[in-house]
């Protein structure tokens, strides 16, 4: 992507895409860690894949850079030529070194997009399930307070300490730091996605208890949705109430609260006590997908993050590439092999791989005893929490 670009570019969006504001978007797209891989033809621009560059927590303590991708389009008249495939190759080759990922949130497991995701080397970290209210689930609760989103954004030193007191075990999402909340909502996908911001909260004499920030839509997207929930320590009494509260007030605008979380989230048990109900996988729910550049880069990353080294050099196989996570790490080497898709899970954290070698999914060559444990704790099974408000 380019600054002269940008008139193509936004032609292009706005066809399909509630349109961005010429005003906003040069605001946004000047920023170091935006870019966008860009198919001109003719001189003008027929496809697109923009990217939001950001720090992506694995697991606690430990972040990659990763390149969000959202927004994806091909002008209709220049489809089925490959050129959905050349922007993601593109991609690859001018953000490796800048970032070790590309990641994108996507759903349908059975629609064309995913298969182009599928396709282009993208696999499956986590699925985020869509859960509705139930006929009773919606409560009014006096402890509960709404507010605009400013009533959050002014605490946000307390927001911050209730969050990673809710998921300082999780991995899954941006990493959370001062003012990371006023940049998300001010994010290119807000633009997009017409709405108001709503927050309900409950605090006692020690400060924040908890909260729940919704976005409510408008036109084709109506309805409400949780963009992001955390209580003190992750207490499920709590979010059960902002839970109910929210669900309520949503109702007396005549909208749908939906909530999308793993059935592994901190407050699953919270949403099912609630009396929300869960969407198959089928219908709504979505997922995390990574298309990892290059594995060598990565695995060093997360060990360089972890400040861990390993006792042996290891190697990786897969049918499509072969790479050594840790060179130089000693006089010998291991191998495990396995699938694109395992290798993917394995380098962010979402693997167990002693399980997966006992099932099979994970073969080894020349481990001695220990060596794969050591791999196992190295790239440790981390459980993710998804977070609507990081879409982009």
């Amino acid at each position: 992507y380019r600054p002269e670009d940008a008139e193509g570019f936004l032609n292009l969006h706005d066809s399909r895409w509630r349109a961005i504001p010429p005003d906003f978007w040069n605001r946004w797209s000047h920023q170091p860690d935006v870019t966008a891989s860009m198919a001109v033809v003719g001189g003008r621009v027929v496809g697109q894949i923009p990217f939001h560059i950001r720090d992506f927590l694995v697991r606690p303590g430990v972040t990659v850079r990763a390149a969000q991708e959202y927004s994806l389009i091909v002008a209709e008249e220049v489809r089925s030529r490959g050129i959905g495939s050349a922007l993601i190759a593109e991609a690859a080759r001018f953000l490796s070194g800048r970032c070790e990922v590309m990641v994108v949130y996507r759903g349908g497991e059975r629609t064309p997009g995913y298969r182009f995701y599928e396709r282009t080397g993208h696999y499956d970290l986590t699925y985020h399930r869509m859960w509705l209210p139930g006929e009773e689930t919606p409560a009014q609760d006096e402890r509960v307070r709404s507010a605009d989103v400013g009533a959050l954004l002014n605490r946000e030193d307390e927001v911050l300490d209730v969050f990673q007191s809710a998921y300082g075990e999780r991995g899954g999402f941006p990493r959370r730091r001062s003012g990371y909340w006023e940049k998300a909502l001010a994010s290119v996908i807000f633009c997009e996605a017409s709405g108001n911001f709503r927050s309900f909260y409950i605090e006692d004499a020690g400060g924040l208890v908890g909260y729940a920030l919704c976005l409510e839509g408008r036109g084709e997207r109506a309805g409400a949705r949780v963009l992001e929930l955390a209580t003190r320590d992750g207490d499920a009494e709590s979010a059960v109430v902002l839970l109910r509260h929210a669900a309520y007030a949503a109702r007396e605008r005549g909208l749908t609260l939906s909530v999308q979380k793993s059935d592994e989230s901190v407050y699953a048990d919270a949403l099912r006590r609630a009396g929300f109900v869960q969407a198959p996988r089928a219908e709504r729910s979505m997922m995390t997908m990574a298309h990892v550049f290059d594995p060598q880069a990565l695995a060093q990353r997360v060990l360089s993050e972890s400040h861990v080294s390993l006792p042996v050099e290891v190697a990786v196989w897969t049918p499509e590439r072969e790479s050594v996570l840790n060179p130089g790490a000693g006089g010998r080497q291991m191998t495990l092999e396995m699938k694109e898709h395992d290798l993917a899970r394995l380098l962010f954290c979402r693997l167990d791989l002693v399980a997966a070698v006992k099932e099979e999914r994970v073969t080894v060559v020349a481990a001695q005893p220990g060596e794969v444990e050591a791999v196992a704790e190295a790239f440790p099974f981390s459980p993710w929490d998804y977070h609507a408000l990081d879409y982009i």
